[in-house]
């Protein structure tokens, strides 16, 4: 991706951590409670050292999470940006962009 913006915003869907559970619902009322389990997430661009923690929502119904990442701060030229989930036994999924900012 290419931009002259300053910085961007970055979304994306993920797993959801295996101690995660559904509490509640009936077969007449399907409304369910949803309880992450223990995970973090990471957003770092390698270009300039700026780190932060992105915004997850658990889609209940559904085996993913969404998330939302931003103001990614760029910095002139390539920009290499990895977004990391670590769920609570350790696994680590990662998702890499590069933007190039003009």
């Amino acid at each position: 991706m290419t931009t002259s913006q300053l910085t961007i915003h970055l979304s994306g869907a993920t797993f959801v951590p295996d101690q995660s559970v559904r509490t509640g619902g009936t077969p007449s009322v399907p409304y369910l409670s949803c309880q992450p389990g223990p995970y973090s997430m990471t957003w770092t661009n390698a270009a300039n050292g700026a780190s932060g923690r992105p915004v997850a929502a658990w889609i209940c119904s559904q085996d993913y999470m969404t998330w939302l990442a931003g103001p990614v701060p760029l910095s002139p030229g390539s920009n290499t940006i990895t977004v990391t989930m670590t769920d609570g036994q350790g696994g680590a999924q990662a998702t890499v962009v590069v933007v190039v900012r003009n």
